[in-house]
């Protein structure tokens, strides 16, 4: 038992001690140069100064660097003109730190040029783009409206087996055509990454419009069920878990029936998929069962 004991101690002092060799080591690896020279220094504070100017032609920010710190001085509009100065003059290799001695103005006038000069950016490249915008407007319509025409052809009539498929059909023909001239419009007008972005948030909006209509959405693939399986056609005299009538229509939501005694009746799809139909038409022949009483009167007639 003691034996265990001690390994188990001597197996965490060795962890701590390897843990504690590695610290050592990166804290040697990170440690800050001693040897530092007037060149380097100049080189530093040149490579700063140079971008600065490079990302904005008005900045008033200029660096100096004494023994690779870098002391930042001058006037910033705000304070995310001064983050940009210290977040290069960090980037730059040879700098040991960073100082900042910059004065944040925060005039009116020079916060508002930025914003007006990047709206009229914004507005130039708008109207360059306009026949860009005009020509994947006319190419999505023409998309859509090729779609509405095949959807409206008499020859999906033909290859589905009844009106409601047919119908589905072309609903479906006419949302792809939709979705087409979607990604057809935004890859014209170079707007791809929206383009993802709006589908994930479709497929994110559908999950949870599935999770609020669930039984809408049951009703709706049982009924795509039933006009593919077609256990009965309009018209057709049924009986579906013990509801009798006439089948007038399928619809998306219900399969409506006539009863006997003339009333409407609807019965959702799902519930329609899952019952017992006893469809009396399928088969022309069959027996039925009839009862017949007797008058008292008419018992003399008969011969025992």
């Amino acid at each position: 038992m003691w034996s265990r004991f001690w390994l188990v101690v001597g197996l965490l002092l060795s962890t701590v001690s390897f843990a504690a060799e590695e610290a050592g080591t990166g804290a040697v690896a990170e440690s800050i140069a001693v040897e530092t020279s007037a060149g380097s220094d100049l080189q530093i504070e040149e490579r700063i100064n140079g971008i600065l100017s490079e990302l904005d032609s008005s900045n008033q920010i200029s660096a100096v660097v004494d023994g690779g710190v870098v002391t930042l001085v001058g006037a910033a509009p705000n304070s995310a003109q001064a983050q940009q100065a210290l977040g290069v003059a960090e980037r730059v290799a040879g700098v040991v730190a960073v100082r900042d001695e910059i004065d944040r103005t925060l005039k009116v006038q020079d916060n508002i040029s930025p914003v007006v000069e990047s709206l009229q950016d914004m507005s130039s490249r708008t109207l360059r783009a306009l026949p860009l915008v005009a020509l994947a407007l006319i190419i999505s319509a023409l998309i859509i409206a090729l779609g509405w025409f095949i959807s409206r052809r008499k020859l999906i009539t033909k290859l589905a087996p009844n009106s409601f498929l047919a119908a589905l059909i072309s609903q479906i023909i006419l949302v792809i055509s939709v979705i087409v001239a979607l990604v057809v419009g935004l890859s014209l007008v170079g707007a791809a990454a929206l383009l993802g972005t709006l589908l994930g948030g479709a497929g994110v909006l559908g999950i949870a419009i599935g999770f609020a209509v669930r039984d809408t959405m049951e009703n709706y693939i049982a009924s795509i069920m039933l006009s593919l399986r077609q256990p009965f056609r309009g018209g057709d005299h049924v009986v579906i878990d013990e509801r009798e009538g006439i089948v007038i229509r399928l619809t998306t939501r219900a399969t409506v029936l006539m009863t006997m005694d003339g009333n409407h009746l609807r019965i959702p799809n799902a519930q329609v998929f899952k019952g017992v139909i006893l469809n009396y038409t399928t088969n022309p022949e069959r027996r039925l069962e009839f009862v017949l009483g007797v008058d008292a009167e008419d018992l003399s007639l008969i011969h025992i």
